[in-house]
């Protein structure tokens, strides 16, 4: 699938180590949020809610409903897990599996908007999902830049690629 696609058809099956993790959501206290990075300015993407809904994914000032509830549930426990010393990233939460079409872009968007309605926090969404990025396609916009360019190309700073979405508390960075 192209960049900014939906892709949701199968591919062949990988093994873990073939397979990059898809997304990364890092939850951050605002407070301790890093400043930008060679005082550069991110891009800002408008989110549409309506196409957000109808993707089943959980938008702003949404009824309460089953999906809600269980992203909710699952939020409280994975934030309470913060508090854990032993953990090492105690921010930062990955989301994968080693088989295509389980669902992870729909959890980790869920999950990163989710955490990013709570009061007090700051998520970073990051698709790391060379082969098949998906989140641009599930928020619905397209990508011009990534992670990938921010790897292959030293010169290009991580700023540009951050997108700063119209939910305050949320920025995505492409695969």
């Amino acid at each position: 699938a192209e960049p900014g696609e939906l892709a949701d058809e199968e591919a062949e099956v990988t093994t873990a180590e073939e397979n990059p993790p898809e997304e990364t959501v890092e939850a951050t206290p605002r407070r301790n949020a890093p400043a930008p990075t060679r005082g550069k300015q991110s891009n800002v993407i408008s989110i549409d809610f309506a196409y957000l809904r109808s993707k089943g994914i959980i938008v702003p000032n949404a009824p309460r409903g089953h999906q809600i509830e269980e992203f909710r549930h699952v939020k409280q426990r994975v934030l309470n897990q913060r508090i854990d010393k032993s953990i090492r990233y105690p921010n930062t939460i990955m989301v994968t599996s080693s088989v295509p079409g389980e669902g992870k872009t729909h959890v980790a968007t869920n999950l990163a908007i989710s955490i990013a309605l709570e009061h007090d926090m700051t998520v970073l969404l990051v698709d790391a999902d060379f082969k098949r990025p998906g989140i641009p396609g599930r928020l619905g916009f397209k990508a011009k830049k990534g992670l990938i360019d921010v790897l292959y190309d030293p010169s290009i700073d991580v700023s540009e690629v951050l997108l700063k979405t119209d939910i305050e508390s949320l920025s995505v960075i492409p695969a």
